[in-house]
């Protein structure tokens, strides 16, 4: 029999249970990821486990908004820190991007993933509801992407003459999603880095 894991309190629990969640879903994917799976690792029983969360599609969007939550609070301090140190916008696109590049080299480990492109893969797995959800929060992201490019496209004329603040913000989107799975495919961890590296270096020749 499980021992239920001890904590803090509900919330706590409830925190444990999705950071466990989360390993097994990027290792595993969703429809490799059992309950079962979950409550072992987790070190709990059934009733601990459902006094948190009522079957597995609702632990996989917890896991997901609590995911994307951390990575929106990531991009919004990056975008202010970048708008703050800049003294025009081309450096401040140049600055948000290298804080993106900064910060994954300080991590202990590869980041395992995209949990939207996990989910994305496994879509006829979830309700449209799930599809829905993901398609709105990267939408939240290139909203944060194009502020910063169409300042820059309004500030300085381009060398690609029809080059747009949402042509920029796409391909960095592009960027992060694919980067993030060469990098676990080619098991290189700084495979991202060197892109983001690339990209901010074509910005400096497409605007200076």
């Amino acid at each position: 029999m499980p021992q239920d894991t001890l904590t803090d309190s509900p919330r706590d629990t409830r925190e444990f249970i999705m950071e466990t969640a989360e390993g097994l879903l990027f290792r595993q994917g969703f429809s490799g990821t059992s309950l079962n799976d979950v409550m072992k690792l987790a070190g709990m029983s059934k009733g601990a486990f459902f006094h948190h969360f009522k079957n597995k599609e609702a632990l996989a969007h917890a896991v997901l908004e609590r995911w994307a939550d951390r990575d929106d609070d990531l991009v919004r301090e990056f975008s202010a820190r970048s708008q703050v140190l800049a003294e025009d916008p081309l450096q401040e696109a140049v600055i948000f991007i290298k804080l993106f590049e900064e910060w994954l080299l300080t991590l202990d480990t590869p980041l395992a993933g995209c949990l939207f492109a996990s989910f994305t893969y496994e879509s006829d797995r979830f309700d449209p509801a799930m599809r829905d959800y993901i398609k709105q929060r990267l939408g939240v992201w290139m909203d944060l992407y194009a502020g910063i490019f169409e300042r820059l496209v309004d500030a300085r004329e381009p060398r690609q003459p029809d080059l747009t603040g949402r042509d920029l913000t796409e391909t960095l989107a592009a960027l992060f999603e694919g980067g993030l799975l060469l990098s676990r495919a080619l098991d290189d961890p700084h495979y991202l880095v060197r892109q983001l590296r690339q990209f901010r270096k074509q910005l400096l020749i497409m605007f200076e």
